[in-house]
C-alpha cells in the first residue's frame, strides 16, 4: 500500500493533567466558589472537581503560566505567562471563556512589565488587577481590567518581588482609596490608589540587616 504523506486523521485530546507549576510560582492552587480547584501546569490552566477528579482546561496561553489570582467572586481567574511581552488573561472558570486580555502598555512614560509575570492580585471589589513583572525593574501595573486600561505603573526596585496584595476593606466600607502592598527579597512597598490610579505618597520598607526606610 502507498504511504499517506498528509497529517494523520486523528488528533490528541488532553484528558488529565498530573502535577502543577510550583517550582517558581507562588499561590498556584486556588479553591473556586463552586468548590472546584484551579491550578496551572505548563501553559494549561486546570479546573478540577475535587470529588470526581474530572478536569476541564483553559488553554489560550501560548507560553507557560507563571502567576494566577482568583476574583473575589470566586468565578473569574487571572493568569499571567512567561515571555518578553507576557500576556495576562482574565477568564471565566465556569464557561472556560476569556473575559479580557491585558498585554503590553505604556503609562506615564513607563513601558509595562517584561519577563514572566511574577504575581497577580485582584482588589477587594474585583475592579482592579495588579500585575508584577519579572523584568530587571520588577515593574508593577494596576489595571482596570474590564476596560483593559492601565491606571498606574511604577518600577518597584531591583530586588525580586514575591507577592502582591490589596488590603481588605473594613466592614461596611465600600469607597475611598485602596491600599496595595508589594513584598519580596529584602523589601516591602506600600501604595495608596485613588479612583484614577495612584494617589500622592507611598512608603517603602527594607527587610534585612539595615534599618527600615
Amino acid at each position: 500500500p502507498r504511504l499517506r504523506m498528509g497529517p494523520p486523521p486523528h488528533e490528541l485530546v488532553l484528558e488529565h493533567v498530573h502535577g502543577f507549576r510550583g517550582r517558581d510560582a507562588r499561590g498556584s492552587l486556588h479553591a473556586l466558589a463552586c468548590g472546584d480547584l484551579f491550578f496551572p501546569a505548563a501553559g494549561v490552566c486546570v479546573v478540577m472537581d475535587a470529588a470526581s477528579r474530572e478536569q476541564e482546561f483553559f488553554s489560550e496561553h501560548e507560553r507557560e503560566v507563571t502567576a494566577s489570582a482568583v476574583h473575589p467572586g470566586g468565578v473569574l481567574v487571572a493568569t499571567g505567562e512567561a515571555g518578553r511581552e507576557p500576556l495576562v488573561i482574565v477568564w471565566d472558570a465556569e464557561r472556560m471563556q476569556a473575559q479580557a486580555r491585558l498585554g503590553a502598555c505604556s503609562l506615564e512614560g513607563l513601558t509595562s512589565y517584561g519577563g514572566p509575570v511574577r504575581a497577580l492580585a485582584f482588589s477587594p471589589c474585583g475592579a482592579r488587577l495588579v500585575a508584577l513583572g519579572g523584568d530587571s525593574h520588577n515593574t508593577l501595573v494596576v489595571w482596570d481590567w474590564r476596560a483593559k486600561t492601565p491606571l498606574f505603573g511604577t518600577r518597584t526596585g531591583r530586588h525580586a518581588v514575591l507577592a502582591a496584595a490589596f488590603a481588605p476593606r473594613a466592614p461596611g466600607v465600600t469607597g475611598g482609596p485602596a491600599s496595595l502592598v508589594v513584598c519580596g527579597v529584602q523589601h516591602a512597598a506600600f501604595f495608596t490608589l485613588g479612583r484614577r490610579g495612584r494617589a500622592p505618597g507611598g512608603r517603602r520598607g527594607s527587610v534585612g540587616a539595615g534599618e527600615a526606610e
